[in-house]
């Protein structure tokens, strides 16, 4: 059963590929198998799984197919730069807390298509993995059969629990992010010339060269530069408008029109680069957005030159009027200047003639007691 973020008839792995392939967006995409004796609920000495893969992301952990839980399972997945091949049968084999991992893993690189096996064997007792037809490890099955086991079964992600070589998971998780093909689950164990034979005869495997990690990397950072522009609720990169009002009244005003600016609001939709006809899209996108981006710029230009003009006037008028009150409340500091002046001379004056009066009166004082004296 697929579910949301696959989408089915995705290119070719390779040139002979059918009806392609099935593309797994990395965090909701995958498909899940239901229980069935042919696959979990009965006990098989014999299983063999192999399918095509193709990865965007070769870093993060990720699940190609898995079935099984943390007593009995296998595991095919992506992670750190490698692919591997696991398993655990009641902790006698394989991953598990006694044993600790199988270490069956190989590198691979990002955009290139690989045949994957995973081979359980128990007539022979060995569990192996194979890439592209050849070997990558195995180890001993202790002579046993893989058991019947009710938990789930899914390809492009785990469910519920699950074991990797170096952890048990739990929960649903590690969706794979890239493209699937060509799952076959046989029980029995296919000889090394099958295995061979089914690797060698992908007819000129494709590669999809940086399959839009770091185009949606660049999408993901015009997002998050839009959301951290907005300033007071408003955010002009997201579509909000601006209003600014000229008087109390709010009967002038100028409108700055915002717009959407995140990687939708632009057009930058996610495409393969893997045809020169997605490259030219992805082009002429750009350059749209680009004449977008600018075309804001220069009305954003011209709002600016009238908010700078009308803050210019507004100075301007506030002095005017700033002045015009000075001259009806503040006094001419010159004027009382010069008055004050003349106070105090006229006050000096006053003292220094009633100080002139007073000594000459003292002297006519003097020389009439002298005459009366005489």
């Amino acid at each position: 059963q697929f579910f949301g973020g696959v989408t089915t008839g995705a290119p070719a792995l390779y040139t002979n590929g059918g009806t392609g392939s099935a593309d797994f967006n990395g965090s909701t995409g995958r498909v899940d198998i239901g229980d069935h004796n042919l696959i979990n609920t009965a006990t098989h000495a014999e299983r063999t799984v192999e399918l095509v893969f193709n990865a965007d992301d070769i870093t993060s952990r990720q699940t190609l197919y898995e079935e099984g839980g943390p007593t009995n399972g296998f595991n095919m997945y992506v992670f750190n730069g490698r692919v591997h091949v696991t398993g655990t049968d009641q902790g006698d084999w394989g991953r598990n807390s006694a044993a600790g991992p199988n270490n069956i893993n190989a590198p691979i690189m990002a955009g290139e298509t690989y045949h994957l096996t995973m081979r359980f064997d128990q007539p022979n007792d060995r569990f192996e993995g194979f890439l592209n037809g050849v070997s990558i490890g195995f180890v001993s099955v202790d002579n046993a059969v893989f058991p019947s086991h009710g938990n789930d079964i899914a390809i492009g992600r785990t469910r519920n629990d699950a074991h990797f070589d170096d952890i048990l998971v739990n929960g649903n998780g590690n969706n794979f992010d890239g493209r699937i093909s060509d799952v076959a689950i046989y029980n029995r164990a296919l000889t090394d010339a099958e295995i061979f034979d089914h690797a060698t005869s992908l007819d000129a495997t494709t590669e999809i060269k940086i399959a839009n990690k770091e185009y949606d990397n660049i999408r993901n950072q015009i997002d998050q530069i839009v959301a951290d522009s907005a300033y007071r609720a408003t955010n002009l990169l997201n579509g909000d408008d601006l209003i600014t009002d000229f008087n109390d009244s709010r009967t002038t005003k100028l409108i700055t029109d915002g717009v959407n600016f995140t990687s939708a609001g632009l057009g930058l939709e996610r495409f393969e680069f893997d045809s020169v006809e997605n490259i030219r899209i992805i082009l002429e996108q750009i350059r749209a957005a680009r004449a977008k981006v600018r075309s804001f710029g220069n009305n954003l230009s011209n709002d600016l030159v009238v908010l700078q003009s009308r803050e210019d006037f507004t100075i301007q008028l506030i002095n005017k009027h700033t002045k015009g009150a000075d001259k009806l409340t503040l006094s001419d500091q010159n004027e009382d200047g010069a008055n004050l002046l003349a106070l105090q001379t006229r006050l000096s004056l006053g003292t220094t003639a009633l100080s002139i009066g007073a000594q000459q009166q003292r002297s006519i004082g003097n020389l009439i007691a002298s005459g009366i004296t005489a």
